[in-house]
């Protein structure tokens, strides 16, 4: 039984060794190279400014942004009513976390997009992969 425990031991020191650097070391480096679209998801402030950086860095030619109806955040209903070139503004009914993945999915279908970047807030993360 000793024996047992000390292996068990071992076991899980050697998977929590390994495993957090694997799991908490993500440093963004999977990204595409190129994707048809940058999707910023709503839920956070952080995630609009995120995603145009990301399309003025060149990594998708078109922004997709979720904007709540309920238009809590004035910035996201501001800029869609400024209708920018190369955006397309979505809103989810009712708004939900699924309902908006679902609008999303319909809108890259039906314009034959193959690879999306999810601008999310941290909170979302573990739920849209």
């Amino acid at each position: 039984m000793r024996r047992l425990v000390i292996v068990g031991a071992i076991v899980l020191g050697l998977g929590y060794v390994i495993g957090i650097p694997l799991f908490l070391g993500d440093d963004g480096s999977s990204l595409p190279s190129r994707a048809d679209a940058v999707v910023a998801l709503s839920g956070s402030d952080r995630t609009l400014p995120e995603a145009q950086a990301l399309v003025q860095q060149g990594l998708a030619p078109v922004l997709v942004v979720s904007a709540e109806q309920s238009q809590r955040s004035k910035e996201r209903a501001a800029y869609c009513r400024s209708k920018p070139k190369q955006v397309v503004c979505v809103n989810a009914d009712p708004f939900t976390t699924s309902s908006e993945s679902q609008v999303i999915a319909q809108v890259a279908n039906n314009r034959r997009w193959t690879t999306l970047v999810v601008v999310t807030p941290d909170y979302e993360s573990l739920r849209i992969e």
